[in-house]
């Protein structure tokens, strides 16, 4: 159909982008507070990537297979990429693993951008 500038936002949990916002250098996208809704916690700018969220604002819905139990450790997980199926993923797989584990994960893989909100509110970003 010939559209090259373009924002797909998949309810609250994925976004695509392709080219330019009218007159920008990307998307503006903002990452509220899932304990907070009306705190934003990160505003960043996105041009041919995709973003995925996961978290914990439904309850212990995610199920860690090393254990059989829900997952308590981290609150919520963005990533950033290229590819939306597997930052979708990867935003949910990065609730198991440990910040040590996403930490190495996105040293191999540099075009991952990951940032970790705990329920103490703290923040880990990597990539």
């Amino acid at each position: 159909m010939g559209i090259e500038n373009f924002l797909i936002h998949g309810g609250q949990s994925s976004v695509l982008s392709r080219g330019d916002a009218e007159g920008k250098l990307g998307w503006l996208v903002s990452i509220s507070n899932p304990w907070k809704k009306d705190q934003v916690i990160e505003t960043i700018i996105l041009k041919n990537q995709a973003m995925s969220g996961s978290g914990m604002q439904k309850g212990y819905h995610i199920i860690d297979p090393r254990t059989g139990r829900p997952v308590e450790k981290a609150g919520a997980a963005w990533v950033i990429g290229d590819n939306a199926a597997i930052c979708d993923a990867l935003s949910t797989a990065f609730l198991i693993m440990s910040h040590h584990e996403v930490e190495s994960y996105c040293a191999a893989h540099p075009e991952i951008k990951v940032m970790l909100l705990f329920q103490n509110q703290k923040m880990l970003k990597f990539g």
